[in-house]
């Protein structure tokens, strides 16, 4: 079994209401990180405060801290319900978000584009059984000059009620 197919299929254990987008954001993280956010930290603090505070302590979708989703490096998304629980200070997981900005090294768009083909193949099969024309059509933005990020399916927020930063996992001290 490939890595990718690891990846996905412990997603699909994880989230099993997930749909082809939400399979999307998932090999884009673990290809580029979190390098489609903008740059400027300063910017970025505010909305990583109001979404950290946002998040309820008893919130029990998510019942580990990190989740592994790596593929070509070290790369997690750090739960907020998780760390909040573990009252854990939310300056140090903003500063493990900015640090992994700057250290990731993501895969080349080429490389980007065989996960995605390879991708295909593993999700339109059981268990996951998506329809190729649906993974087509959202699978479009890994093949623009530039690939894109994208949310996550508004099925996936009102089930799993995804509140993360996404770090390489020995930058969380």
């Amino acid at each position: 079994m490939s890595s990718l197919s690891i990846l996905l299929a412990d997603a699909f254990a994880r989230y099993p209401l997930s749909e082809a987008k939400d399979y999307y954001k998932l090999i884009y993280q673990s290809c580029f990180g979190p390098m489609h956010l903008e740059q400027d930290t300063a910017c970025l603090y505010p909305f990583f405060k109001e979404e950290w505070e946002k998040v309820p302590i008893d919130q029990t979708v998510h019942n580990s801290l990190l989740e592994d989703i790596s593929l070509f490096f070290p790369i997690a998304r750090v739960h907020f319900a998780e760390a909040k629980k573990r009252k854990m200070d939310p300056d140090v997981i903003f500063q493990a978000f900015i640090q992994t900005m700057k250290e990731v090294k993501p895969i080349t768009v080429k490389t980007f584009r065989c996960i995605l083909e390879e991708s295909k193949l593993i999700l339109k099969d059981e268990p996951f059984s998506l329809e190729s024309e649906t993974i087509k059509t959202i699978w479009m933005n890994g093949f623009s000059s530039s690939p894109a990020s994208c949310h996550h399916s508004v099925q996936f927020n009102q089930t799993y009620q995804p509140h993360y930063r996404l770090i390489i996992p020995s930058f969380l001290k």
